[in-house]
């Protein structure tokens, strides 16, 4: 990867309500990731216009190389402009997003906004969606990244599915940490369980088995910590919308997974459930 000087070597562009969070704190743990991983909303506001750029790369590349410094924002993703900005400022960024089911993306915005009391209680969630016209638009993935695929490739540009990280959540991050070209085998604690088990040897010697056996002994008198579900469960979408709304919205987020999956070459509209 080519580095320029003082400059983010990565950034997280989105999306909201789709595990960008969690994500980056699986990537802030890399022993090689200079951390903690900030989010500073430098592209999307006005800060961009009116701070100096030393300013931001002080906030953000707090260890001097070789130290991998960037940060992760949700809103530099549906935020009209930011993918120019970044490209003008620092044109050798990698970015990553994640992406997920719109209409879970919806639902957990909804739980989100319920759970803070910023809308009444008795309101639906097919009324939350239709009172707050972005939280359908926050889930157009397609319409967003459209925008940064006409300046960006795939080599610069990794999108990451929720659905496969929830599925494979080691497999995914080393995927980022593959893209990211720093060490792909690192396994965060919290992903430990899903790391295959390392082989035995075929003829260890009476110490190793020595080893082998009190390390099997420690682990039963102290355990490992377990850690809770990586990932709550997705939402049962009955619950939150009658059937006909449900088409309704179903059809809404459709077109633009069909965008999505020409971008991505895989088919969105089918592994989302859209049809």
């Amino acid at each position: 990867m080519h580095v320029q000087k003082n400059a983010p070597q990565f950034i997280g562009i989105g999306g909201k309500g789709c595990g960008l969070s969690l994500v980056t704190e699986l990537l802030d743990v890399h022993p090689q990731i200079n951390s903690p991983i900030p989010s500073l909303r430098f592209f999307s506001g006005s800060a961009y216009e009116e701070k100096d750029l030393s300013e931001y790369v002080e906030a953000l590349c707090l260890v001097p190389p070789p130290a991998v410094c960037g940060e992760s924002c949700p809103e530099y993703l549906t935020t009209k402009g930011v993918e120019e900005r970044i490209a003008r400022t620092y044109p050798d960024a990698r970015l990553f997003v994640v992406v997920r089911n719109p209409i879970d993306r919806a639902i957990v915005e909804y739980q989100h906004a319920r759970a803070a009391q910023k809308i009444p209680k008795n309101m639906s969630c097919a009324q939350y969606l239709t009172n707050y016209p972005e939280a359908q638009t926050d889930g157009f993935f397609g319409r967003h990244l459209m925008r940064y695929f006409t300046i960006y490739t795939s080599l610069q540009l990794h999108v990451m599915v929720y659905e496969d990280f929830v599925k494979e959540p080691l497999k995914s991050m080393q995927k980022l940490y593959d893209f990211l070209e720093i060490d792909k085998e690192f396994v965060p604690k919290r992903l430990a369980a899903y790391a295959p088990p390392p082989e035995e040897p075929k003829h260890p010697g009476r110490i190793k088995r020595l080893f082998t056996l009190i390390g099997r002994l420690l682990k039963k008198i102290h355990p490992k910590k377990e850690f809770g579900p990586l990932t709550p469960p997705a939402p049962n979408h009955l619950d939150y919308f009658s059937p006909e709304e449900l088409k309704v919205f179903k059809a809404t987020f459709a077109a633009d997974a069909a965008q999505l999956s020409n971008l991505v070459h895989r088919d969105m509209v089918v592994e989302w459930n859209l049809e």
